[in-house]
């Protein structure tokens, strides 16, 4: 049998989805109960504008080969299923050379805004240099 969904953890921030796929995330942690290390910003890494909301952000952990890194969220979490056939690839023509591409494909539905599915290495080579993207 073979699997044509797969679950993502996306964060929300404004009219978009920004996610990762659910089986990196090691687990969610309130920005409140968070003790760990200093969180990896994703909203700057991305470049996206965090919105001022006041509400804490929760810190996503992610697994790694040497253990987890944490990230902290730019907006509230939810979970999204999409069929995988319906997640696009970012094409060659817009990727820059030379540059990590922290952006992996994109998911159009009718149901839902436009899931930007990120890349997980990239986030991860960024994290571990402290660097945004």
């Amino acid at each position: 049998m073979t699997v044509s969904t797969s679950t993502f953890v996306a964060i929300r921030a404004r009219e978009t989805h920004w996610g990762v796929h659910a089986k990196l995330v090691k687990s969610i942690v309130s920005e409140r109960d968070w003790s760990g290390a200093r969180p990896f910003e994703m909203a700057e890494a991305l470049g996206v504008s965090v919105e001022q909301d006041d509400s804490p952000h929760p810190i996503l952990v992610l697994a790694t080969d040497e253990g987890s890194l944490p990230f902290r969220a730019f907006g509230r979490l939810l979970f999204r299923q999409l069929d995988v056939a319906s997640v696009l690839p970012v094409p060659m023509l817009v990727r820059c050379p030379g540059k990590r591409q922290p952006v992996t494909g994109i998911a159009f539905q009718e149901n839902g805004p436009p899931l930007v599915v990120l890349d997980w290495i990239a986030l991860l080579a960024a994290a571990r240099e402290g660097t945004p993207g």
